[in-house]
């Protein structure tokens, strides 16, 4: 729905196309862009199992078993998405989300599909915190 105003512009009508707009915006899924080659691909922060950095891109799996080969670092693309509380590196090239992770071992991540990751000892706390809120 689009919301014209007429001039003079009114306060009350204004104040009204504001709240309009910040209710749509409070509503809205955010998305994540993941550039491809040829294609651009939106998902949501569910969507996305893991990235690995391979080579100059980042190969970011899917929860519907896809994967999306970007080309960037796994530095930057955690720095597009680290908002997103669930994600963590557990490496400078790894990202992942602890929503699917199966279970933590020394120093290792188990991930839902049975893909391990190495686990920086920096990130071992954030990891048994998010496996807590995610496995409890």
């Amino acid at each position: 729905m689009v919301i014209f105003l007429d001039k003079p512009i009114k306060v009350a009508e204004l104040g009204q196309s504001i709240d309009h707009a910040l209710d749509i915006m409070s509503k809205a899924v955010p998305l994540i862009e993941l550039r491809e080659d040829e294609d651009t691909v939106y998902v949501t922060e569910p969507d996305i199992l893991y990235a690995e950095e391979e080579g100059r891109n980042v190969i970011v799996t899917l929860k519907d078993g896809r994967t999306v080969k970007v080309a960037t670092t796994a530095i930057n693309l955690f720095s597009q998405i680290e908002n997103h509380p669930t994600f963590f590196a557990p490496t400078v090239k790894t990202i992942l989300n602890g929503r699917y992770m199966e279970k933590l071992g020394f120093r290792k991540v188990i991930m839902c599909d049975g893909k391990k990751f190495a686990l920086h000892r920096d990130c071992v706390a954030y990891a048994k915190q998010l496996l807590a809120e995610y496995h409890a």
